[in-house]
């Protein structure tokens, strides 16, 4: 699970393949225990992933399904349509890593491949995709 403030709102994502399989996007505006769902377009169950905003856009980097390493990176600027940015757009599968924003780039730094051993490896991107 991991939680960004995108457009004045809390977005909190459930992603985890052991918590909800249909990878539920919940918005929590206030301490309410009933979360209403607000979209289920995300285009895959993950868990173990990061999440950023940048260029005005929601980035949703790497992760799980359970069964492998995803080399995927999502992105959204309304939370409703999740694009792929190009075609497993990381160099590998990359899992419980972090990624941040710093001089207008994306990072994505350590982790773990799907063997489980730990990475000392940073990737940065511009868009998304190079």
């Amino acid at each position: 699970m991991f939680a960004l403030s995108f457009a004045c709102f809390l977005f909190v994502f459930i992603f985890s393949t052991y918590a909800l399989p249909d990878g539920s996007v919940w918005n929590e505006a206030d301490a309410e225990p009933d979360l209403e769902p607000i979209s289920s377009n995300l285009p895959q169950s993950i868990f173990g992933h990061s999440a950023l905003v940048f260029n005005d856009k929601m980035w949703v980097i790497g992760g799980s399904d359970g069964s492998s390493n995803s080399r995927k990176v999502y992105y959204s600027d309304n939370n409703t349509v999740w694009t792929e940015a190009g075609s497993d757009a990381l160099p590998e599968g990359v899992v419980e890593h972090t990624s941040l924003v710093f001089d207008n780039k994306m990072w994505v730094i350590g982790g773990a491949d799907n063997d489980g051993n730990s990475l000392r490896k940073v990737y940065y991107s511009s868009d998304g995709v190079d």
